[in-house]
């Protein structure tokens, strides 16, 4: 107790130090608290509401149509086990009125739907109000609102669906199943599930999900029903859902996006403890006076070390709490502007196991940072510790390195833990190492030859000693402005990237349609018709269903209970062994595609004894199930078992806009089996455009057209929101970056104090000092954010290539402004920090020196 109430009694001497730390601390631990806490907000929303998303307890889902064996084995598992069950269709297709048309997603329901939640209509002239569920009739469809805004759609209209046509009852205000609405493909049409064959909808290989849902008896548990059948069943592609996991599916369309913006404020953790280290050990330099006077009255080391390292651990604590109780108080103003693009009522949080997780961090991150900076100390003689240029912060011996250890390994379980990937959190850290290690030595060899420079201005010659002379500070600030710069740039160039692929892919051009779910005996005719109409189809290619069934010779395993994943290679593992795929086959590659290793294909498949058919696989997926050149791969293609030998792996641009497959087989061994066809349309004025989607949905109601200018539009709708959401944390790092220059800024001001009044007593005005603290430090935040931007531009570069291929990549006009931002601030913080320096009178350094 007397040891804390010294530690205490020593910060409160210390105000200035205790709050400069405590705001650089808060600023790196807010972030990502942030971050977890706005997705367990949403998290815990949709969990409250996990039954209602879902439309029951269970559901039983598979993406094609089942036939009536499978209907029975459903029925016979369910019977016993649910007091309701019903079931829905869910298609792609065209809607068609006599003023346009629009891709849509047919919902066809039984009149039971939704077991649990509501769906609310709008109110219709003369109707009676009523507690009861509406009901929906034959030959008649509930449409969303978008839909009924696109196309001026009114109760009572009629519209087409397939070969069928519809009346409007009603339009849709509220479906509390349908989350995130705002960024779905295309909006939701209601059908009675009895309507569905009069459309001629479900044609043989059809897209489509085909769910049945459950309500269960008191007794049971969803999650236990689901892993019953999962275990069960024979055929892995009808797979149950339980509510519970529903509502994490949902979640995730923000959790992915949370990773990334946590590793983007762990970047200002990491920030933050350039500053903190530098306050540390400029304090340490400060009290060596102290601890050498400790020291010589037989005060042993470990116990003023202990107390170092309790000052560190007890402020990295006040920080953790002070951060928590920040975000609660502003966490309400980001739930409701997430609440307003979900679509899901979110109720704002910090969990305590959040809160717990930030405090233990901030103590450990407290203590770890005190650990290198107690071992020097320790190691000090007596005597050296009465100079005040005892160097502390340079090591002495190459071991010292090590003890940055602890720390550099709670940062890389940071880096994982906020990426939930082993893969992405290890590729962080070391991009961050390397890009600060590369900043360090790039300021290190800065430095060492500013002195040389010669120049006739007595300020800029003074500012350049200055930080040649001090390389430690001029470091810890070289390198957090040129990290902030780095990520300030990098977020916009990575942006710009993605737009640009998006829209415009690098090396293939986008079609103006994209057609899916053509029949094979439509095909000819389509592609007739097209041309008729002044273009042509591209890109055709075949889809075949099928299911993976073993890897090099053995059965592939069940899949992992959701609970059991913990991070994204597992989620990704599990998808890739056990849904469903599409195959396709054809003769060479498609020029979205590169071969990575192995070879192509050697002409078609001959049915011989001992041939085996060829396949490449995408080098992603093929990473992910493990297989290489010359493994074996089984599939079950609609009932037949099929094993191909891996002689290709590819390399995918999924942003051509192209059919892309992750399998490919050699032609000749799919040939026969029931498929689809998918193909584009090349890009076309607006009025051909249109033209030919009225002919098509009029001809072949049951292909599905997706305009591809509205799916980007859409598209890079949803990154400008990611964007936002990443260019705020990425401000969040520069704050903390400004704030680690401006504390480096008024240390060494009150450090170089005596010096600067030296220079007033010989002469030098006050604009001559403030001169030197302005060259000191503009020119340091110059070459830094400089340094940064150049290191963006090389990471943009190596990222350019690595995702999309792409080889030029241009420098924006962001990198200039954003350099020109950060000197301008930088300069702003060092007048507030150096105003009261130079004002000072000359004579106060003889009291100055009557103190010492």
């Amino acid at each position: 107790m007397k040891t804390l109430s010294r530690v205490v009694r020593s910060l409160r001497r210390r105000p200035g130090y205790a709050i400069g730390f405590l705001l650089a601390g808060v600023l790196g631990l807010s972030g990502n608290l942030y971050l977890d806490s706005l997705e367990g907000s949403l998290r815990a929303s949709l969990g409250a509401k996990s039954r209602e998303l879902l439309t029951a307890d269970l559901s039983i889902s598979v993406r094609r149509l089942t036939n009536e064996k499978e209907r029975r084995e459903i029925s016979a598992f369910l019977l016993p086990r649910a007091s309701q069950v019903t079931r829905s269709l869910e298609l792609f297709s065209m809607l068609s009125t006599p003023i346009g048309s629009r891709l849509t997603q047919v919902v066809a329901v039984e009149n039971k739907f939704p077991l649990v939640g509501k769906i609310s209509l709008e109110s219709m002239p003369g109707a009676k109000a009523t507690s009861e569920a509406p009901q929906l009739s034959l030959g008649k469809v509930w449409i969303d609102q978008d839909l009924r805004d696109a196309l001026g759609l009114q109760v009572g209209a009629v519209l087409k669906i397939g070969a069928s046509e519809f009346l409007v009852d009603a339009v849709i205000s509220d479906d509390t199943s349908n989350t995130w609405k705002g960024i779905s493909l295309a909006p939701r049409v209601f059908i009675r599930l009895e309507d569905v064959a009069g459309t001629a909808l479900l044609k043989k290989g059809s897209t489509l999900w085909d769910r049945t849902y459950a309500v269960l008896k008191p007794d049971l548990r969803s999650r236990d029903v689901a892993k019953n059948w999962n275990a069960s069943s024979s055929d892995s592609s009808l797979r149950a859902t339980p509510h519970e996991e529903s509502s994490e599916q949902v979640a995730k369309l923000t959790s992915y996006l949370n990773d990334y913006l946590g590793l983007v404020g762990l970047t200002t953790l990491f920030l933050a403890l350039i500053g903190l280290s530098f306050l540390f050990q400029t304090e340490l330099r400060r009290r060596l006076r102290m601890i050498g006077t400790l020291r010589a009255l037989g005060d042993s080391v470990s116990r003023i070390g202990f107390e170092i390292a309790l000052e560190a651990l007890l402020l990295g604590v006040i920080s953790a709490v002070v951060s928590i109780g920040v975000v609660a108080l502003t966490l309400p103003f980001a739930t409701h502007q997430l609440a307003k693009i979900s679509g899901v009522g979110i109720r704002a949080a910090v969990s305590p196991v959040s809160s717990a997780f930030t405090l233990g961090v901030g103590a450990l991150l407290g203590f770890f940072l005190a650990l290198p900076f107690i071992v020097r100390v320790s190691r000090l003689k007596v005597s050296s510790l009465f100079q005040d240029e005892a160097n502390l912060e340079i090591p002495q011996r190459k071991v010292d390195i090590f003890t940055f250890t602890p720390l550099a390994l709670l940062f890389y379980f940071l880096a994982v833990y906020h990426a939930h990937s082993w893969r992405v959190g290890s590729a962080f850290f070391l991009l961050a190492i390397l890009s600060i290690s590369g900043l360090y030595l790039l300021g290190l060899f800065v430095l060492r030859r500013l002195e040389k420079v010669r120049t006739t201005s007595l300020s800029l010659r003074l500012g350049l000693r200055s930080l040649a002379r001090n390389p430690w500070s001029s470091l810890a600030g070289f390198v957090s402005i040129g990290a902030g710069t780095l990520l300030l740039c990098l977020i916009p160039s990575l942006q710009s990237m993605i737009e640009s692929e998006i829209s415009r892919p690098e090396g293939s051009k986008v079609p103006s349609l994209f057609l899916f779910d053509i029949q094979p005996e439509q095909l000819e005719a389509i592609k007739h018709d097209v041309e008729g109409l002044g273009a042509h189809l591209e890109y055709v290619s075949p889809m075949i269903r099928a299911r993976l069934e073993s890897l090099k010779g053995k059965p592939v395993d069940k899949a992992l209970e959701f609970s059991e994943r913990s991070t994204r290679e597992q989620e990704e593992e599990e998808k890739s062994r056990n849904r469903g795929f599409n195959l396709s086959y054809r003769e060479g590659f498609a020029d979205s595609e590169s071969l990575v290793s192995g070879r192509g294909f050697r002409g078609r498949f001959q049915s011989v004894p001992g041939e085996v058919p060829e396949v490449t696989l995408e080098d992603k997926f093929a990473d992910r199930l493990g297989v290489g050149i010359g493994d074996r791969i089984g599939f079950d293609v609609q009932g037949i078992p099929i094993e191909a030998v891996v002689v290709g792996i590819r390399r995918v641009r999924w942003a051509s806009f192209q059919p892309n497959f992750f399998v490919i087989f050699q032609p000749g061994v799919l040939d026969d089996a029931p498929k689809t066809f998918l193909a584009g349309v090349p890009a076309l004025d607006v009025v051909t455009r249109q033209r030919i989607q009225v002919a098509l949905v009029k001809r072949y109601p049951n292909v599905a057209l997706i305009r591809v200018d509205e799916m980007v539009k859409k598209l890079l709708k949803i990154f400008d929101q990611m964007g936002m959401a990443v260019k705020i944390t990425a401000l969040l790092s520069l704050i903390t970056g400004i704030l680690v220059i401006f504390t480096i800024a008024r240390r060494q001001v009150e450090i170089k104090r005596r010096g600067a009044l030296l220079l007033r007593t010989i002469g030098a005005s006050s604009q001559t000092v403030l001169g030197i603290f302005m060259w000191e430090f503009g020119t340091l935040a110059l070459i830094a954010a400089s340094a940064g931007a150049a290191f963006s531009f090389l990471i943009s570069k190596v990222l350019a290539w690595f995702l999309f291929d792409r080889v030029e990549f241009a420098v924006t006009a962001t990198s200039v402004i954003a350099v020109a931002a950060v000197v301008l601030v930088v300069l702003v913080a060092v007048i507030l920090a150096s105003f009261r320096v130079v004002r000072e009178k000359p004579w106060r350094i003889l009291q100055a020196e009557g103190d010492r």
